[in-house]
């Protein structure tokens, strides 16, 4: 049972146009990497991260740079100006006394 060579490592046509066109890898590796970046700085600064990172692969850069010019979210307070974790803290101590 022989095999021709060249038909047994024969290229598939996707990889064919990737190395015949490569700006459109490199379009879409930029878009994976800026997507990535958005998520992580989203997440670091309590923005909705999938949101972001959508806006990366489709967007590319700009979401990127407009991300980093936003403030980053504080943490969302309870009424009377105290957070939840406050709150509990405060309950489990009265229960202790």
């Amino acid at each position: 049972m022989t095999h021709n060579t060249r038909e047994f490592f024969q290229t598939s046509k996707l990889i064919e146009f990737l190395v015949a066109h490569p700006l459109p890898t490199l379009i879409g590796a930029l878009g994976i990497l800026t997507a990535y970046g958005c998520s992580e700085i989203a997440m670091r600064r309590g923005r909705n991260d999938r949101l972001w990172a959508t806006l990366g692969l489709v967007f590319s850069v700009v979401p990127l740079i407009v991300l980093l010019a936003l403030p980053a979210i504080q943490p969302a307070r309870r009424a009377g100006g105290q957070h939840r974790a406050d709150t509990c803290d405060s309950r489990y101590a009265r229960l202790q006394h």
